[in-house]
């Protein structure tokens, strides 16, 4: 599923822990695309928790239990 969304024309992503239970090389395989497809102008938005996962990211929100609660 991740390989067919990345192949695909689409300009919006969104991808929840993508790299989940990927060895450190492909993880580095998969981020590299994911930063690829940013950059060649499709909007990306990666839910995760890594700090691989964390560090390709140009904006991070966090999300914690204060807001939750509202």
């Amino acid at each position: 599923g991740l390989a067919r969304v990345l192949g695909s024309p689409a300009q919006v992503l969104l991808l929840d822990e993508p790299t989940a239970h990927l060895d450190a090389d492909l993880e580095a395989r998969v981020l590299a695309s994911i930063v690829a497809r940013a950059r060649s102008g499709a909007t990306v938005l990666v839910v995760g928790h890594r700090d691989p996962v964390l560090a390709i990211g140009d904006r991070q929100l966090t999300v914690g239990d204060s807001l939750a609660r509202r």
